[in-house]
């Protein structure tokens, strides 16, 4: 083994009446190999701990091996670890509140898409941006079957479809009926949920409108979009974005 090996054993001069040796520390090691494996916190929070570990195991390290008066060494492998969880915890950090406000974003551009489709009158084109961006046909039903009511989106199975009517009636009745004089607007934002695959958004929307005595009225519908992976597609605010479950409407007591 080489003499300059970090796992070297090395014998000083015993003209000085005693054996001395210097050994790695195992913490050190283990500190530097944590806080590298701490940039896994981009794929999956769960390895957030490991950066506190190694920042836990790097700090230990050094505190040791000051204390070892030259037997211990790695003062370099416990410098890396530490520096590495840092900077991997502090950019995760920074970039999540990012991340999740370019989803938000993107979130709001696709419900009002699919807002404005059904105030047109166009269910069609509501009913396809349930559908994930590559199943979705982009062209209008023609004459003889945008007469029929059950032909919205003949792609989808049928029981889906009554599953949305049903589940989205007021909604879409307050929409349709009162057309660009409802006034949409953001609430709230209940939650986001991301995996590797996809984010999935649940926003809250506030519907306000003139009822039957011409006094304003207000409905809040509740809708969960889901961004789906790659997104090279064209009509980036729609790519990859679909409903991820019917419009739920209620009313603050």
């Amino acid at each position: 083994m080489s003499e300059n090996s970090i796992f070297n054993t090395k014998w000083n001069d015993a003209s000085e009446g005693d054996a001395s040796y210097t050994r790695l520390s195992v913490s050190a090691l283990v500190s530097a190999i944590l806080g590298v494996a701490a940039f896994l916190v981009y794929i999956s929070p769960w390895f957030f701990f490991l950066g506190i570990i190694a920042i836990a195991l790097s700090l230990a390290a050094l505190w040791t091996i000051r204390r070892s008066e030259g037997i211990l060494m790695g003062t370099q492998l416990a410098y890396i670890g530490l520096c590495s969880a840092i900077v991997a915890l502090v950019s995760i950090a920074v970039f999540w509140p990012v991340y999740q406000h370019g989803v938000r974003t993107e979130a709001k551009q696709f419900f009002q898409l699919w807002f404005d489709a059904v105030q047109d009158g166009d269910l069609f084109r509501a009913n396809e941006l349930r559908i994930l961006y590559l199943y979705r046909s982009h062209e209008p039903p023609d004459e003889q079957e945008a007469e029929e009511p059950a032909s919205v989106a003949p792609s989808v199975p049928s029981e889906e479809d009554e599953f949305f009517d049903r589940e989205a009636a007021e909604l879409l009745d307050i929409l349709t009926e009162h057309a660009h004089r409802a006034t949409i607007a953001y609430h709230k934002t209940l939650s986001i949920h991301t995996t590797r695959a996809s984010d999935t958004v649940n926003m809250v929307y506030a519907i306000t409108f003139a009822g039957e005595s011409g006094e304003l009225e207000t409905v809040y519908a509740s809708i969960v979009g889901r961004r789906m992976y790659p997104l090279d597609m064209p009509d980036f605010t729609a790519a990859g974005w679909r409903l991820e479950s019917s419009p739920r409407t209620y009313r603050m007591p």
